[in-house]
């Protein structure tokens, strides 16, 4: 908000602790303390007069301190598992199949790298099903600085300019913490959110009929993700084989899934981060003559910036699931891998513009009848890549990958862009009689952001990204050997590259029946056209067996 002649600020305080909570029923069961559960929320601004009438400031901070105790439970193999001792039968894959001796594997059978990760578990610390529990804490830091100038210098001009950084740290720990981790989701873990906005605005006043507002913004982002033991090379300590030791990614085990575990590791999308930078130019004419409110408008974004790092399993992720002796934790212990995969990092530099136009007219034809008019233009490219390092499949005759290049706007986005986006949008108000209102409406509009979500795998498919799956493999031998391994996918979208377009439209009659009462009866629709949708061109056959 703005300044005003009078100096006023503000200065406040918010804080809680756990002393006023109940110890939780999981809490109790477990015998653990109480859960941590501070707060504090805190801040003031101060706003007044630089020059009385003329020029007003305004200033604010606001922080924010959060420390929250959370339970983690859930199901870790027992002491006996780990020593290979189970209570049902299990199968030896090495000898046909047949039940291993008093269900029990062998101390020499156990893969030297599930061997490593047992050693790093804690103990089962409960009994039942979830045999584990522990109350770490999430910690959530975060502050705000703002600032705002505004300046009259006469009668028809008002200037601001408003700037605004924020800064936030948030930790969600995992299930069992240190190097195992024990997260699946990459909402958890350390992520550390920056973000600053400067916005400028100028309305000019040039006559009581005649009024021109534009704006001028700038805003950045920077927001990284980490797995909690990044940094920490777990990798190499448990002998497992196969993944490089980027610095980049590298922190905690590989990950691993047992059906019926918690996962073993840190998130697969797991390190992340984002950069952002984006300005826009936004200007609006408002004309009024006689019966008509006439506005002209132009929507400049350029240039939209956006580096990102969004790629699963860098560290290598290996499933089990059972299918080798009957039990996933001895599928584990065995080291007989269902399934396992690992992705090369890539790191996308994406771009993109738009330009949108407008006019709109609101016309009171008379005391019963209004009509809202206008039309828009929109285009915005697709999102093509700063290097042009993208590949678009294409299936025609043998198919195969078409790459970016430099050059058109086709050449670099690998789509036809669609320069055909006149959007109309009619408004009807009409009053039948005192007690009747009829109104209706219609609208296009395009959906460019549809078309980027189906774009962006352009920059994350082969070559650029490889994700080798292997299937049925052995753990311990993943990097020298290649087990089954399974085709990867490529993608690829109809170069034409049309828009998504939604056309809405309403019609509504409005009855005054009398008690205070009104009755609303209307209809309304959209349609669709160019939507987009996927569809496999190469599916496996129904039935098909490939062992």
């Amino acid at each position: 908000k703005s300044g005003t002649n009078r100096l006023a600020g503000t200065l406040y305080d918010y804080y809680r602790d756990e002393r006023f909570d109940a110890r939780s029923y999981f809490a109790k069961k477990a015998n653990l303390d109480k859960a941590t559960n501070d707060q504090n929320q805190f801040g003031a601004n101060l706003g007044g007069p630089i020059a009385k009438g003329k020029a007003f400031f305004f200033a604010d901070v606001e922080a924010t301190r959060i420390t929250q105790g959370v339970l983690r439970t859930g199901r870790i193999m027992t002491e006996a598992e780990r020593r290979g001792v189970f209570g049902s039968t299990i199968l030896d894959p090495a000898s046909g199949r047949t039940p291993f001796p008093n269900n029990t594997i062998p101390d020499t059978r156990i893969d030297p790298v599930a061997r490593a990760i047992i050693a790093m578990l804690p103990a089962p610390n409960a009994s039942g099903s979830n045999n584990f529990i522990r109350q770490p804490n999430v910690e959530d830091d975060g502050e705000r600085y703002l600032t705002r100038l505004d300046l009259r210098p006469g009668g028809s001009d008002q200037i601001f300019a408003r700037y605004i950084y924020t800064d936030r740290t948030r930790f969600v720990p995992g299930f069992i913490g240190g190097l195992i981790d024990g997260t699946g989701t990459s909402a958890w873990g350390r992520n550390f959110l920056k973000s600053q906005s400067l916005v400028g605005g100028w309305t000019k006043t040039f006559s009581d009929a005649l009024v021109n507002e534009l704006r001028v913004s700038w805003a950045h982002g920077d927001s990284q993700g980490l797995q909690d033991p990044f940094g920490q090379d777990a990798i190499s300590q448990i002998g497992f084989k196969g993944v490089p030791a980027d610095p980049n990614v590298l922190g905690g085990i590989v990950g691993v899934d047992i059906s019926g575990h918690l996962r073993l590791g840190s998130p697969n999308f797991m390190p992340k981060f984002q950069k952002t930078d984006q300005f826009q130019y936004l200007n609006t004419l408002t004309w009024l003559t006689g019966r008509h409110q006439i506005k002209f408008g132009a929507d400049i974004m350029a240039p939209m910036k956006n580096e990102y790092l969004d790629i699963p399993s860098t560290r290598g992720n290996v499933r089990f699931t059972g299918q080798f002796t009957g039990n996933a934790i001895a599928d584990f212990l065995l080291g007989y891998v269902r399934q396992a995969e690992l992705s090369n990092v890539h790191i996308v530099n994406q771009r993109r513009w738009s330009m949108s136009y407008f006019v709109q007219d609101d016309w009171r034809v008379n005391g019963r009848l209004t009509l809202n008019l206008g039309l828009r233009y929109d285009f915005m490219t697709p999102s093509y890549e700063a290097d042009d390092r993208m590949a678009n499949f294409d299936p025609s005759g043998a198919g195969g990958l078409v790459f970016a290049k430099a050059g058109s706007l086709e050449d670099r986005t690998l789509v036809r862009p669609d320069w055909n986006n006149l959007a109309p949008r009619v408004g009807v108000v009409y009053q039948l009689d005192d007690r009747t209102v009829v109104r209706g409406g219609f609208g296009m509009f395009y959906n460019r952001q549809n078309l980027d979500a189906v774009l962006n795998p352009f920059t994350s498919s082969p070559p650029l990204v490889q994700t080798p799956v292997i299937n049925f493999g052995r753990m311990s031998e993943l990097g020298t050997s290649t087990g089954l391994l399974f085709p990867q996918a490529v993608f690829g979208i109809d170069g034409e590259g049309k828009v998504p377009t939604v056309m809405n439209f309403s019609l509504a009659v409005q009855q005054n029946i009398g008690f205070n009462t009104v009755l609303d009866v209307g209809y309304v629709g959209n349609l669709g056209r160019n939507m987009m949708w996927q569809r496999n061109l190469n599916p496996i056959p129904f039935g098909a067996n490939f062992l």
